[in-house]
């Protein structure tokens, strides 16, 4: 488990207030470890799987308390907070309850996998994967989204800013490889053309590649 051990994020507790939640803006910095294999908040993960409404669940879910996966923040959870990345990059797949155990066998085989667990809802699931170049984020994530498309499967867009929070939900079933090979793919997006006074040429697309870097 040295790579959950040795890898910090950032971690936000909730506040009630006025009958609202509110994450801390100080938040912790803890061990990967601690807050995936230890059964943090179980009553109220079982009340928010035991809630038929959407609505409701999503408001339970707003007394959890969250990470900040791929980013190590300090004095809150906005852009300028962020101090370092994680080296992790998440990816969230909501509204499979069906087909569950059927997307967990699928992506639990890929190698780049390092976490693989059930989201609080109970109703998805979600993961890490370590990435080669933190700096380039947004691209790895750009990259990722098109592999789970190829699997036929749709991945929430959240994650791609790297300080996306993470709802924390114990999951005993949850799959870890050590091993995971560090995810080298990026998607670049080319700058939109933009056409001279003289041409009057129409505004091309942005267009994308994609670079394998071995």
């Amino acid at each position: 488990m040295s790579t959950f051990t040795n890898t910090q994020v950032s971690l936000f507790t909730p506040t009630s207030i006025d009958g609202h939640y509110k994450l801390s803006k100080s938040p912790k910095t803890v061990s990967l470890y601690d807050v995936l294999f230890q059964p943090l908040q179980p009553e109220l993960i079982t009340a928010i799987r035991s809630e038929p409404d959407k609505d409701k669940r999503k408001q339970l879910k707003q007394g959890l308390c969250a990470i900040t996966p791929s980013a190590l923040c300090k004095g809150g959870r906005r852009a300028e907070h962020v101090i370092s990345h994680t080296g992790l990059m998440a990816f969230d797949i909501d509204d499979i309850s069906g087909d569950t155990d059927r997307y967990f066998r699928m992506i639990k085989q890929n190698r780049h996998t390092l976490y693989l667990g059930m989201s609080a809802s109970g109703n998805g699931l979600w993961g890490l994967i370590p990435i080669t170049y933190p700096e380039k984020h947004s691209q790895h994530f750009e990259a990722m989204r098109i592999m789970f498309d190829d699997m036929g499967i749709k991945i929430d867009t959240a994650p791609k800013a790297v300080n996306s929070l993470r709802y924390l939900a114990y999951d005993e079933n949850a799959y870890c490889n050590e091993n995971a090979e560090l995810f080298r793919q990026l998607m670049e997006q080319a700058p939109a053309i933009v056409p001279t006074q003289s041409r009057r040429l129409p505004l091309t697309s942005r267009t994308t590649s994609t670079d394998l870097t071995n």
